[in-house]
């Protein structure tokens, strides 16, 4: 159960997040599901947060995920999981999320900050719409394979 991301596409991840600071940032995240739970991220399009309390929730603005789903019509490239961060929390699911977790084959990649500054990502998913697993982020530089997560 794993998930290849790019290092830029991290770091992009990362520089939004501590933007978006003290709230919530959120983001889709583009690419492919292989097999046997494994993803490959292959973009990633920042998202506005249009949550009341950006500081507790995020809500992906509608319109930019039908832009993107527009976008990919004649793409093999979907929209395979769902990305907001976790101000001042750990990157862990939390209550809401676990209730928000509605579409079974999206993954949910949490990062998580202090003080501004994102610590860690962690990634999830739901197992026949029950059971959550955490899964392997593998960010590796495609020009020598070294490994960074």
């Amino acid at each position: 159960m794993t998930i290849d991301i790019r290092p830029t596409d991290l770091e992009c991840l990362k520089k939004h997040t501590e933007a978006c600071w003290p709230e919530e940032a959120c983001a889709l995240l583009i690419g492919q599901y292989v097999q046997n739970q494994h993803w490959i991220v292959n973009h990633v399009e920042l998202a506005e947060n249009i949550a009341k309390n950006k500081s507790r929730y995020f809500e992906i603005d509608p319109t930019s995920r039908v832009k993107v789903e527009m976008n990919m019509l004649s793409e093999i490239d979907e929209i395979i999981g769902i990305f907001h961060s976790h101000p001042e929390g750990q990157a862990t699911l939390s209550d809401t999320d676990l209730k928000n977790m509605t579409e079974p084959d999206l993954f949910w990649l949490i990062a998580n900050t202090a003080s501004g500054k994102v610590k860690e990502f962690c990634a999830f998913t739901a197992a026949d719409g029950q059971k959550i697993n955490q899964l392997t982020l593998h960010s590796k530089n495609a020009a020598n394979g070294d490994e960074f997560i």
